[in-house]
């Protein structure tokens, strides 16, 4: 547990990366190996794992760590808008879906050689967002 500008954030190594989630969300489902198919390369598949946290409001981050590819070519299909962050020596492509429904912001980017990551959140406001994108660190190969 570490304090954050303030405020109190647990620490989470996943993958190779380590991040900061704010205190109130707490580790719901983690599977270490899942099989999917490639959606862009029929007969084929990547190996993955995802960790979802929730708070006690219903909001939700969500992490997938690819080994090779994503499943799922392309980006999320409802932009409201998009900007880049360099941190920690990665560029994340970062976006806010407009559904409707609660915001869907995400972030992805690609560690050669150690996989594709994928950060989601549902119902969580662009600052607390960018303060977990901000949190990004690498692990030791």
């Amino acid at each position: 547990m570490t304090e954050a500008g303030g405020r109190r954030t647990r620490d989470y190594s996943c993958g190779a990366v380590r991040f900061a989630l704010p205190y109130e969300f707490k580790l719901t489902d983690h599977e270490e190996r899942i099989e999917r198919p490639l959606l862009n390369i029929p007969g084929e598949t990547t190996l993955g794992q995802f960790w979802h946290w929730a708070d006690s409001d219903g909001a939700r981050i969500i992490l997938e760590c690819w080994s090779d590819r994503p499943p799922h070519p392309g980006q999320p299909l409802e932009i409201a808008y998009r900007w880049t962050v360099t941190h920690a020596g990665l560029v994340m492509q970062l976006a806010r879906e407009d559904t409707g429904f609660a915001p869907l912001i995400h972030a992805w980017f690609e560690l050669p050689g150690r996989g594709h990551f994928h950060l989601i959140a549902v119902g969580v406001d662009d600052e607390s967002f960018t303060r977990v994108v901000n949190s990004i660190d690498l692990e030791q190969e």
